[in-house]
């Protein structure tokens, strides 16, 4: 069985690319994830995006 919250958690989490460590979740606790992240205060979930025959900077 996968349970709802689970499922939409995981959604904000790969499409915002910050952990979402509490539901339910409100659209401003979104915001202030965000803002969070965008400070450094909280570590990216994305991997860094490589271009073929390009090291990474």
């Amino acid at each position: 069985m996968v349970y709802d919250a689970a499922v939409i958690a995981a959604a904000i989490e790969d499409a915002e690319g910050f952990r979402v460590d509490a539901m339910p979740i409100s659209p401003d606790e979104i915001f202030r994830l965000r803002r969070r992240a965008a400070a450094g205060g909280a570590e990216s979930l994305h991997r860094e995006r490589r271009h073929a025959g390009r090291p990474a900077s």
